[in-house]
C-alpha cells in the first residue's frame, strides 16, 4: 500500500467512526440530514434549466441526507436517475420512479428496477450528486475506495458540474488524491452550499 492509499484508508476509517456515532443519535442525524437535503433541493431549483435532470444515488443509512434526499429531488426535478452497481465495476444507470420501484442491490443500496443506460447517460444531466467519505478545499472527493465514481466520471469532469454531498465536519482542508480521482464543483453540507474555486 503507498503512502496515499494508507493516507486515504486512515481517514476513510476515521470518518467512519464519527458516523457510526451520528447514527447512534437520530434526533441529531435527523436534524443534520433534513439541512443537507434542504440545500440539496435549493441547488437544483437554481439550475439554469428549468426541468432540470439530476443523477444521484440512494444514501445508505450512515451518509448524508437519508432516503429524504431521493424526495427532495425529484420534487425539484424533472428526471432523477440512480446508479446500479455492476459485476465488472461499472455503473449503469436507470429512471427513479418513486421508493416503491427500488429494490436492493449487490452493496445493499437501494436501486431502481428500470431500464438500465451506461454512463454517456450523465452527459445529458444538468448536475450530478456523488456520494463522499470526505471532500477537501480543492474538491477532491474521498469515496469508500472501489473507483466505481471516478470511472464513471472520468469523461464528464468539466462537462456536468459534480455535486458532493458530505457532513460538516468531513469538508476538510486535505483529502489525499491521485490523478485518477475525479474531483467535485460543488460542496453540500448540513451548513451550506460552496463552489470550488478552479485554478
Amino acid at each position: 500500500m503507498n503512502t496515499s492509499e494508507e493516507k486515504k484508508s486512515a481517514l476513510r476509517e476515521k470518518i467512519v467512526k464519527q458516523r457510526r456515532q451520528l447514527v447512534s443519535t437520530p434526533e441529531v442525524k435527523k436534524r443534520v440530514d433534513a439541512a443537507i437535503v434542504s440545500f440539496a433541493a435549493t441547488y437544483v431549483r437554481g439550475l439554469s434549466n428549468p426541468q432540470p435532470r439530476v443523477a444521484a444515488y440512494s444514501p445508505l443509512p450512515n451518509e448524508p441526507g437519508s432516503l429524504l434526499l431521493l424526495e427532495a429531488l425529484a420534487s425539484q426535478a424533472a428526471e432523477i436517475y440512480l446508479p446500479i452497481t455492476e459485476s465488472d465495476g461499472s455503473l449503469k444507470w436507470s429512471s427513479y420512479r418513486g421508493r416503491t420501484d427500488l429494490a436492493a442491490g449487490t452493496l445493499g443500496i437501494w436501486q431502481p428496477t428500470g431500464p438500465r443506460y451506461n454512463s454517456n447517460l450523465l452527459r445529458s444531466c444538468d448536475a450530478i450528486f456523488v456520494p463522499a467519505t470526505a471532500i477537501d478545499q480543492k474538491g477532491n472527493r474521498l469515496g469508500k475506495g472501489a473507483g466505481y465514481y471516478d470511472r464513471a466520471l472520468t469523461n464528464i469532469r468539466g462537462v456536468v458540474p459534480l455535486v458532493g454531498m458530505v457532513y460538516h465536519n468531513e469538508f476538510v482542508p486535505e483529502v489525499p488524491a491521485d490523478d485518477l480521482d475525479v474531483p467535485v464543483d460543488v460542496v453540500i453540507t448540513n451548513q451550506g452550499v460552496t463552489t470550488i474555486a478552479k485554478g
